[in-house]
């Protein structure tokens, strides 16, 4: 074998072992209640094809509890500007709480390094994985706010046999952090207002 050709060979094994490497962790919600796994699964599947990312029936598996997306795939004229996407959601139970769950989300973006024919998909060479977080936050977010909401709808309550809705929550907010203490602040400045009638 010719030394250009070794050299060759050698960098396009080292760029196969590098997308092995890829941080598969993922952003993730903090829980939340949903009429059943099923519909957890059905929406979920939605918001990917939604959001661009069509499942991949023969790489998800409900047994695992992991939907696997399809890769996306761009490609340019370039070496190194062509992208492929792909998005894994695994789900959760949250211990202790029926019917509640955590939805964690973890989209990888790889490069094409095909020099010769970087616009041709039978020879892309995909490397330099890394995740995406901001379209791993959108999509928990998009599965958590259909079933948190605004507030479901009547019609999604009957289909799934919901009762009345459940009074809101709000999220615990640390005191001593910034938000915390400008909270705080306001209530003092509120009860102080009242104590006065202002």
């Amino acid at each position: 074998m010719k030394p250009l050709a070794l050299l060759i060979a050698v960098f396009a094994s080292s760029l196969v072992g590098c997308s092995t490497s890829v941080d598969r962790t993922g952003r993730s919600t903090q829980g939340f209640f949903v009429p059943s796994f099923e519909s957890l699964w059905e929406r979920a599947g939605t918001e990917l094809r939604d959001s661009g990312y069509p499942p991949d029936v023969e790489a998800s598996n409900k047994a695992t509890r992991t939907l696997v997306s399809r890769w996306d795939t761009t490609l340019m004229p370039f070496s190194g500007k062509g992208t492929r996407e792909q998005a894994t959601l695994t789900f959760h139970p949250v211990p202790g709480r029926d019917n509640y769950w955590t939805v964690e989300a973890n989209v990888i973006r790889e490069q094409n390094m095909n020099l010769k024919e970087p616009a041709n998909p039978r020879k892309a060479e995909w490397a330099n994985g890394a995740r995406v977080p901001e379209q791993e936050g959108m999509l928990v977010h998009r599965i958590e706010t259909f079933f948190l909401g605004y507030e479901v709808s009547p019609q999604f309550r009957d289909r799934y046999g919901l009762g009345a809705g459940r009074t809101y929550v709000p999220p615990r907010i640390d005191p001593n952090s910034p938000e915390g203490q400008a909270i705080e602040a306001q209530k003092a400045k509120d009860a102080e207002a009242h104590r006065y009638g202002k």
